[in-house]
């Protein structure tokens, strides 16, 4: 597989200065709760160049389906 552009791995000796890096932890979000407006702006990112870390580990867009297979699983069971 080929090297991804952007900054190497977090554990990397080079890895991105600490204030680019975004730390996501377990927090509960009511989607519910959420409320987006005229003006609000949602933005792309690319994970090759951002670095994220979830639960400890750098966001891939492998771990990113993941998660969102997950969360689309459970959403459907509660659905049922």
């Amino acid at each position: 597989m080929e090297e991804q552009p952007g900054y190497p791995r977090p554990d990397d000796a080079t890895a991105p200065p600490e204030e680019l890096v975004t730390t996501m932890d377990k927090r509960k979000i009511d989607p519910a709760a959420l409320h987006f407006d005229d003006d609000t702006v949602v933005e792309d990112i690319d994970l090759a160049y951002e670095v994220i870390i979830v639960d400890g580990e750098r966001l891939t867009d492998e771990r990113a389906d993941a998660i969102v297979a997950d969360v689309l699983a459970k959403a459907r069971a509660r659905n049922r």
